[in-house]
């Protein structure tokens, strides 16, 4: 799964170097997801249906620019979603996975044509492509694909009917027929790379400023030639928003990885403002018609009402804003499109949010267990929709538990449920989680409860519990079984490398034992006929991250599509069917 700045304590920089490790060693990944794209495989799938978990990593939102109710919001699983009644409630614009594989880093209605909605996709694993809908959302058009250049923004050119402009890993490039043919404007320039925003000025168009993961570039004539405006913009600040003032002819706000900054000369100098601003990754950045600015931070939504001078945080700290927006003609609404948690809303123009995500299924599971008559679910990257769920039926989910570090792991068995998580091991208890005391907060990163041993992997290699402490596992047939990497046990295994790697999850189901997902595919192990079923997934098989088997259903927990489950008579072909088990097969033990 993609990383964003607010993932971890690295850094943006250090998030946007791994991203650019990763497009060089899987460009094949990102034209992959391009033949997905331009195939947009019909509805021949088996029926998935979606846990009503709210929440997503929301990336873009634009409001239909003639409506202030009807707003479109696009996912970091490439979902796309639709609300009529001002960020309310949503549901899904057009198909349930509209875009699987993609980014959606960018929404925005055509300034000539408002009927038009483009979209820029970054590739999870390299690429990026344009897509068009006429339609708000409902289908897609591909105008072009780049399987070797991610994209992080797309804008029209006012007066300019087809003209558009596009932020890449490579720099800017420009359109003169609705994308279907490029020119890269920025050639020849080798610091305008990474191109994460760009302004097109509204009343000079021909005046670009690219915003990159340094400084700022200015273009006075469409891109012909370029110059840096640097003047008071510290070096290595990325830039990841470039907001115009209303009604201010030249006057710009940069958000970015070092707080925000002000020009009223069209980037030819900065001023840096950051009082009260305790966090300095600001990843997105709107100003409200009656002058309120809205800074959107990795920890938190901040308002200024004195142009700047002063900052006052007005969400949860533990919200992550990478997308504000909001409509000139309805200006108390502002939406915030958060890392995991979905959409917040206000209605009092910035100073006070609420959840806003009823309908928007789009959350990180990262770890299921059966134990008995439940479902455990574990969401992770979400702000605050993280924690455990447990369900009996596997529709409903009750949030069970909010305060927990991010769930690595669940294990149900023995009565005693458990969880693995980056700082420490927790058990339940008469229905309450606790950490437990004998691990501390050191990271666990799996658990596994057999004949009433519980197993812990850490950093110290394979533990087991004995008297309240965990000492090295000392069991001959656990030594054995890791030292062959037998599918199920605590030691993750990974076959191959690249496109080829794939890995096996274990469902706690006895018919059905074993899940394997590679880059390319999903296969269920099934006990009564021994052999792998491929299985149909309407999103990427490495997009999977738990299984398990639950009332006669599979259950999927994914990096974004949320939780997701089948009746498995529909899922696999009758017994007999099926790839039998080989040297080259993932084995049953």
């Amino acid at each position: 799964m993609e990383r964003t700045p607010a993932e971890g304590a690295t850094g943006p920089h250090a998030v946007r170097r791994w991203h650019r490790a990763v497009g060089l060693v899987a460009l094949g990944f990102g034209a992959l997801a391009a033949l997905q794209l331009a195939a947009a495989p019909a509805a021949a799938a088996p029926p998935w249906r979606t846990a009503d978990i709210s929440g997503g990593d929301v990336r873009s939102l634009a409001f239909v620019p003639a409506d202030p109710q009807v707003v479109v919001a696009g996912t970091a699983s490439g979902q796309v979603y639709l609300s009529r009644d001002g960020g309310g409630t949503w549901r899904h614009a057009g198909r349930v996975y509209a875009l699987p594989g993609w980014v959606v880093a960018s929404l925005h209605f055509d300034v000539n044509r408002p009927q038009r909605l483009w979209a820029g996709l970054r590739g999870m694993w390299g690429g990026g492509a344009v897509v068009a809908s006429d339609d708000l959302g409902a289908s897609w058009e591909v105008r072009a694909v780049r399987p070797d250049d991610g994209l992080f923004t797309l804008s029209s050119v006012p007066g300019e009917e087809g003209r558009l402009v596009i932020g890449t890993d490579s720099g800017v490039w420009g359109s003169a027929d609705d994308g279907a043919t490029w020119r890269h404007l920025s050639a020849g320039h080798a610091g305008i790379v990474e191109v994460s925003s760009l302004l097109v000025d509204p009343q000079r168009p021909q005046i670009l400023i690219a915003g990159t993961f340094r400084r700022a570039y200015r273009s006075d004539d469409g891109g012909a030639t370029w110059r840096g405006v640097f003047d008071g913009m510290v070096l290595d600040s990325q830039i990841f928003s470039l907001q115009p003032v209303p009604g201010k002819p030249g006057s710009v706000w940069a958000s970015t990885c070092g707080w925000v900054y002000r020009t009223l000369d069209r980037g030819e100098s900065w001023t840096r403002f950051k009082d009260g601003l305790a966090e300095r990754r600001t990843t997105s950045f709107q100003v409200l018609p009656n002058g309120r600015l809205l800074a959107g931070t990795v920890a938190g939504m901040y308002v200024s009402d004195d142009g700047g001078a002063r900052w006052q945080r007005r969400s949860r700290a533990d919200l992550a804003i990478l997308a504000i927006a909001h409509h000139r003609a309805r200006p108390d609404v502002v939406l915030a499109g958060t890392e995991g948690s979905g959409v917040w809303r206000s209605e009092d123009g910035g100073t006070t949010y609420r959840p806003a995500s009823r309908g928007l299924t789009s959350a990180r599971v990262s770890a299921l267990s059966v134990g008995g008559d439940e479902l455990l679910v574990a969401v992770a990257h979400g702000g605050p929709v993280s924690g455990i769920y447990a369900s009996r039926d596997g529709v409903r989910l009750l949030h069970q538990f909010a305060d927990i570090p991010t769930v690595l792991a669940l294990a149900a068995g023995g009565g005693e449920p458990l969880a693995a998580t980056e700082r420490g091991l927790f058990r339940r208890r008469q229905g309450i989680w606790q950490r437990v005391p004998a691990l501390g907060e050191t990271r666990v990163d799996q658990v596994r409860v057999e004949g009433g041993r519980v197993l812990v992997r850490t950093a110290d290699g394979v533990l087991e519990e004995r008297q309240q402490r965990f000492e090295p596992a000392v069991s001959q047939a656990w030594r054995a079984a890791s030292r062959e990497g037998s599918h199920g046990e605590l030691t993750a295994r990974w076959e191959g490398q690249g496109a080829g790697r794939s890995r096996l999850l274990q469902t706690g189901s006895e018919g059905y034992p074993r899940l394997v997902v590679g880059e390319g595919e999903a296969r269920l192990y099934r006990e009564s006929d021994g052999r792998w079923h491929s299985l149909r997934l309407p999103f990427p098989a490495r997009d999977v991250l738990a299984a398990a088997v639950f009332r006669d259903r599979l259950y999927l927990g994914t990096s974004g599509y949320g939780l997701v489950s089948a009746a498995l008579d529909e899922l696999l072909e009758p017994a007999g069917g099926g790839s039998p088990v080989s040297a080259g097969a993932p084995r049953s033990p």
